[in-house]
């Protein structure tokens, strides 16, 4: 988002380019995260680790257009923005596909045993987290046990 916002407000506007990253935000950050200064920095360190574009020549003499540093580092986040979502879709289906086939396994009744095992443990969970309640306890006896069970 940075890299983009600098692309298309300029390097000296920083102004435009804090307001338009926080706008868009999707994270919850520190005010300072946001600060003109901050951006520009943080665009420096981008541009630091940028490669210097190189012209180029075509057979006839004439310079062929280059991508600037800054098209350079939004093209690269991009890509690897678009590779992390690659990356999350396919483990989000990985984890459909074993959902779904759990499903089937308890639906064919494969799995009665071990829903019995975990009732049980759910039903252990509750008995302990009680006890502990009323005693007031700080929850150091529930290691191990799920919150999300109770």
């Amino acid at each position: 988002m940075l890299a983009s916002s600098v692309l298309q407000s300029g390097d000296q506007n920083w102004v435009s380019v804090s307001r338009a990253i926080r706008n868009h935000s999707t994270e919850s950050r520190p005010h300072e995260y946001f600060s003109q200064k901050n951006c520009a920095l943080q665009y420096g360190e981008l541009l630091e680790k940028a490669e210097t574009p190189k012209r180029k020549r075509s057979e006839k003499n004439e310079v062929i257009p280059v991508e600037t540093q800054g098209l350079q580092i939004v093209n690269k986040l991009r890509l690897e923005y678009m590779q992390h979502l690659v990356e999350q879709i396919k483990k989000q289906q990985k984890d459909y596909f074993q959902l779904s086939d759990e499903i089937e396994m308890i639906n064919g009744g494969q799995c009665d045993e071990k829903l019995k095992e975990m009732w049980e443990e759910i039903q252990e969970s509750g008995r302990l987290y009680s006890k502990c309640k009323r005693t007031r306890c700080d929850g150091h006896k529930l290691a191990g046990v799920s919150r999300a069970r109770h």
